[in-house]
């Protein structure tokens, strides 16, 4: 978690985007507790973070694409907004994406 921090504002500054800008940030969804933690240790709004490891459990790698899949079809993600995906493995590697939907 001490790296995340730090991996996330050259994510943003490769990207060009500040955080503010961010409207949604899906992350790797292993545990309810860890989503948690990412959002606080990030400074994300709840709001922001689509989350689903309640109703679909941890889907390992598979938890990026479906979360932004459903909230795409339930709308809450819309054509021209900003969302990171950022992920996590075993606490050994790190990865996001900065797209613009």
């Amino acid at each position: 978690m001490r790296l995340l921090e730090p991996f996330l504002e050259r994510v943003l500054a490769h990207a060009g985007w500040q955080r503010e800008e961010i409207r949604h940030v899906v992350p790797h969804q292993a545990s309810g507790r860890g989503v948690d933690l990412l959002t606080r240790t990030l400074g994300f709004r709840s709001e922001q973070v689509v989350r689903n490891v309640e109703t679909r459990g941890n889907c390992a790698a598979a938890s990026l694409p479906i979360a932004l899949a459903e909230a795409v079809h339930a709308g809450a993600v819309r054509r021209g907004e900003q969302v990171l995906l950022i992920g996590t493995g075993a606490g050994l590697t790190l990865g996001a994406i900065a797209l613009r939907f």
